[in-house]
């Protein structure tokens, strides 16, 4: 399944003064995370639960909006799973602490 859980953000400084971006990239990173975390964890639901997931309902849009309809027609066609593997290659673990976390 290919969810953003490594996201690395750049945001450049011109965005952050044009839009009054405080945040600080670890804190996006991590949010992001615990969203791609959400969504994996709308797999263990029937597809009629899953459908009315926020959390889902805003990675499909965005998988449309990005033109991969062919994971989003794959996901909406995705049977309900009874667990959940993950699996990471561990660098530095801050990512997996996250994750982690989320789950």
């Amino acid at each position: 399944m290919i969810l953003p859980f490594t996201a690395h953000v750049k945001i450049q400084n011109e965005y952050r003064n044009e839009y009054d971006f405080e945040e600080s990239v670890d804190s996006v990173q991590t949010d992001i995370r615990l969203w791609a975390t959400k969504i994996a964890l709308s797999f263990l639901k029937e597809f009629s639960e899953r459908s009315k997931d926020d959390h889902f309902k805003f990675y499909m849009k965005l998988l449309n909006l990005t033109g991969q309809q062919e994971f989003e027609e794959v996901y909406r066609n995705f049977p309900k799973c009874n667990k959940l593997i993950y699996l990471d290659t561990v660098i530095s673990g801050l990512v997996s602490h996250t994750i982690l976390k989320g789950l």
